[in-house]
């Protein structure tokens, strides 16, 4: 079998199946193995015993804005981490971490600050921040210098000094 040949009949069938007209049905990604049956044959495909179920998108379930955090970044927003405990969550910028409550949309607390007196003096930023995933107290954070920050909020309410660091 030429190994190239499921990939030339993957993206012919994709272009193929972009300007079909006529489609009534969509389906979603667990079930696009099933129409290549159909269009290719089963030796083609690279799984067949997989996806042997369709699923409609009527079927899906629709999502509805609950609350809105705002009014806390001044930069992109990099990360969002839950917290394990159920009931805080953290949001990362460029140069701030923020702790907000789920139930207190209007409310938030800055446990890191990396934002300098004056910008000029700017050496890092803050590229990703996480929650352990079982330890609610402890926050990592990563910046553009390469440094992985672990943190535990129980030592101080800004936690920008007391961290670990890991190079």
């Amino acid at each position: 079998m030429n190994p190239n040949s499921v990939m030339s009949s993957e993206n012919a069938f994709l272009a193929e199946r972009s300007f079909m007209n006529g489609q009534d049905k969509l389906y979603i990604a667990n079930g696009y193995h099933l129409e290549w049956k159909e269009m290719i044959g089963e030796k083609m495909l690279p799984f067949p015993q997989m996806h042997s179920k369709m699923a409609h998108l009527e079927d899906t379930v629709r999502s509805s804005c609950r609350k809105v955090y705002s009014h806390a970044h001044d930069f992109n927003i990099n990360s969002i981490s839950n917290n394990s405990d159920g009931e805080t969550f953290i949001s990362a910028d460029d140069l701030r971490i923020n702790l907000w409550n789920l139930e207190t949309s209007g409310q938030c607390f800055n446990i890191i600050d990396m934002k300098p007196s004056n910008m000029e003096d700017l050496t890092e930023i803050i590229t990703s921040a996480e929650f352990h995933p079982s330890h609610c107290n402890l926050l990592a954070f990563s910046s553009s210098r390469g440094f992985i920050r672990l943190v535990d909020m129980r030592q101080s309410a800004l936690c920008d000094h007391g961290a670990r660091l890991w190079v």
